[in-house]
């Protein structure tokens, strides 16, 4: 009877040991982490800088078209030069010996040539240093809004895809436009639409430039209604 409850004993105290030891587990992820669901939130009053603003929507998104061999104006997408870029949504491309003008899809950035506007020129400034750095310009047609010009009829519209080293995937300018709040997304029935609304609603969480009236532009003049 005596060795039955030593042996009871044993395996009773052998169970505590197990059940107090702490096995190594596998760190899971914190889905809090992912800025697509929780971005960062800057309202402190303060001016943010282009590096400060995540932009995981233009990481994610991929240029699938081929362009190898293929022009822009003749099939709808291609490499082109630029020849000078003129706000933050417009820029004039050069294709073999053809000069023309771009308006970018589904982006509307604050004015800064006819007109000033708050964040014009900030948004000028940011886009005119993501073209004169690419090292690869591809503008591609929106393939499901037939109309390849803008209202004027004298301006293409077009995605406009970047890249930096040849390393690098490319990147849509328009869709890093929105995720920067320097324009809300205009891309209904268009392509890209659901990622543009997507990052649009991001954007409007992070409460930068278009997103905050309480932070001015230091740019701007305020007491000027549309400084022509």
């Amino acid at each position: 009877m005596k060795n039955k409850l030593f042996s009871l004993l044993l395996i009773f105290v052998l169970l505590l040991g197990v059940v107090g030891c702490e096995f190594p587990t596998t760190p899971t992820e914190d889905p809090t982490d992912d800025p697509t669901d929780n971005p960062p939130v800057i309202d402190d009053n303060r001016i943010v800088t282009d590096d400060e603003l995540l932009t995981p929507y233009t990481d994610q998104l991929k240029l699938t078209q081929s362009y190898a061999g293929k022009s822009f104006l003749n099939d709808g997408i291609g490499v082109v030069t630029l020849s000078n870029p003129v706000d933050g949504d417009t820029a004039i491309f050069k294709e073999g010996s053809t000069t023309f003008t771009v308006r970018f899809n589904a982006v509307n950035t604050p004015e800064s040539t006819y007109k000033l506007e708050p964040w014009g020129l900030s948004a000028s400034k940011f886009t005119k240093r993501i073209l004169n750095n690419a090292k690869t310009i591809v503008l591609q047609a929106d393939t499901i809004k037939t109309n390849r010009l803008d209202s004027t009829g004298k301006r293409y519209l077009a995605w406009v895809w970047y890249q930096t080293s040849e390393n690098e995937d490319f990147r849509l300018l328009n869709l890093e436009i929105v995720e920067k709040c320097y324009s809300t997304s205009k891309a209904s029935g268009m392509l890209y639409a659901d990622t543009l609304l997507d990052a649009d609603l991001l954007a409007q969480k992070t409460h930068v430039r278009i997103w905050n009236r309480d932070v001015k532009d230091p740019d701007y003049d305020y007491s000027e209604t549309g400084k022509y």
